[in-house]
């Protein structure tokens, strides 16, 4: 136990004397590590080597003093930050750090990038990213960018030049992938009014009959914008975000009908829609692709007295076809008309 305790205090003295290396700016890292129980006589010594190869620039290995606790400690923030780490070293030998980190002399690439992680990030750790690989920071900041309301009218336009004069009122820069570029140029015109839209919403509805999409790259707080051609897999900015019905309150106003009508599925949600104040987009690209004729379709609605959603849903129903409450970037609520899960039917249908 003597010789333990002999070597203990060799250890200690010469773990104390690792110069400290940071440049000027350089977060400084320290360690003591405490000694609770029995170890390898040789495990201090041993462990010195591996805490100057991760990078501490001051290390020491001491008996635990009182109720002391591993963790990490700021000891200042300025003008470079230093942390000091309180470890244990466990009877198995491995250095623990925290609840969850403990490390092997073996481990010392591991210890090294757990350095590196506290130099760079702090005790927090680096920030989580979510959608698009970003920080709740950069997504915040993209999404703020892309509020940006369409200045200009864009029904009946060309696809492309609704990109550039939506694009021009942005800050980071708009890319068009070459292929993109060739698909845009055969895209028929806008059918929608965008007018008043964020511009990320509208982008995103402008380019899906296209088959392309538009997503955020940013590198080193460096933002630019892609369009891209869609594929399973990649993420892109979406048309809007979902929202709850009560978004649009007129939604719930109820509305009575004297008596059972036919009439063109165009017609009826003209009449409808005009209700809501609230803008209306269709999903073209979508409705399209099962094949759904929107002008071919005639809707009945039976003599009621329903809210308006309920009209709405049903017409809708008649034409394989449904609708969602979203908001666009900027937060202003819009409806949705989207294919159902049935595949249209042509011509007449019947409100059952």
């Amino acid at each position: 136990m003597k010789s333990q305790v002999a070597c203990v205090a060799v250890v200690v003295a010469c773990l104390s004397l690792i110069a400290g290396s940071a440049g000027a700016g350089e977060a400084r890292v320290e360690i003591e590590v405490l000694l609770t129980g029995r170890t390898s006589p040789t495990a201090p010594q041993e462990w010195m080597r591996v805490l100057e190869e991760a990078g501490f620039e001051r290390a020491q290995i001491r008996q635990a003093r009182g109720n002391e606790r591993i963790g990490v400690t700021i000891v200042r923030r300025e003008p470079s930050p230093h942390y000091r780490v309180i470890g244990q070293l466990l009877r198995s030998g491995r250095l623990q750090l925290s609840a969850n980190e403990a490390f092997g002399r073996n481990e010392r690439n591991e210890l090294q990038a757990w350095v590196e992680s506290l130099k760079e990030h702090g005790p927090d750790g680096p920030p989580e990213v979510g959608a698009f690989g970003l920080t709740a920071d950069q997504f915040a900041a993209v999404k703020e960018e892309l509020a940006t309301p369409v200045a200009a009218t864009t029904r009946g336009l060309r696809p492309a030049d609704v990109v550039r004069q939506i694009a021009a009122a942005l800050d980071a820069p708009l890319r068009i992938e070459r292929t993109a570029r060739e698909a845009l140029a055969e895209a028929p015109d806008v059918p929608d009014e965008f007018q008043g839209f964020a511009g990320g919403t509208a982008l995103a509805a402008v380019l899906r009959p296209a088959g392309l999409a538009i997503y955020p790259d940013v590198q080193e707080d460096t933002t630019r914008y892609v369009v891209t051609v869609r594929r399973r897999g990649v993420e892109v900015w979406p048309i809007g975000w979902e929202e709850d019905t009560k978004a649009i309150p007129a939604l719930f106003e109820f509305e009575k009908i004297e008596q059972a009508v036919r009439l063109p599925m165009v017609d009826a949600m003209q009449d409808l829609t005009s209700r809501l104040a609230a803008p209306v987009l269709w999903d073209h690209a979508g409705i399209a692709r099962r094949g759904i004729e929107i002008g071919e379709i005639e809707v009945e609605l039976k003599a009621a007295n329903r809210h308006l959603a309920s009209y709405l849903r049903r017409v809708l129903q008649q034409g394989g076809l449904g609708f969602e409450v979203r908001q666009d970037d900027a937060g202003r609520a819009f409806l949705w008309i989207k294919p159902g899960r049935r595949a249209a039917r042509r011509g007449r249908a019947t409100d059952r």
